[in-house]
């Protein structure tokens, strides 16, 4: 994902996230800067990243949907939204034209409207017991 300023943010497969730097920090480092998801809690899992119209970075993480900001020291302080637990690992998000951001994950979408979180869950699925036969049995 390209944030505003033009840097590219990838997430790490459980180890936070890296944003490409427009230059390396010290000659023969990697222009990717590491960024650890630093809320004093376990596991940094990030499967979604997304920008908000505004420019604020929002997080589907293991634990739920969090805004990111980033720090004088270029770490990010997350700020998870504690009502997220519905949407825990989203998989995917998008954003619309109206601002508002959507998350994907195993139990529903969550929708980031203005900051405001709205969940919709997953119907159940429902299992319907039936008598089968096997032919040749």
């Amino acid at each position: 994902r390209e944030d505003r300023r033009g840097r590219l943010w990838v997430a790490l497969n459980g180890d936070g996230l890296a944003r490409l730097e427009d230059e390396a920090v010290a000659p023969g480092q990697s222009l990717f800067r590491r960024l650890r998801v630093s809320d004093d809690r376990p596991g940094s899992t990030v499967n979604a990243i997304r920008f908000d119209s505004e420019g604020r970075l929002w997080l589907g993480t293991e634990r739920g949907i969090a805004r990111a900001v980033e720090a004088q020291d270029g770490e990010l302080a997350v700020e998870f939204l504690p009502e997220s637990v519905a949407c825990l690992n989203p998989q995917g998000a998008c954003g619309t034209p109206d601002g508002a951001l959507w998350f994907v994950g195993a139990r529903g979408l969550a929708c980031v409207r203005a900051g405001v979180l709205a969940q919709h869950a997953l119907p159940a699925p429902s299992v319907h017991p039936s008598t089968a036969t096997c032919p040749n049995r």
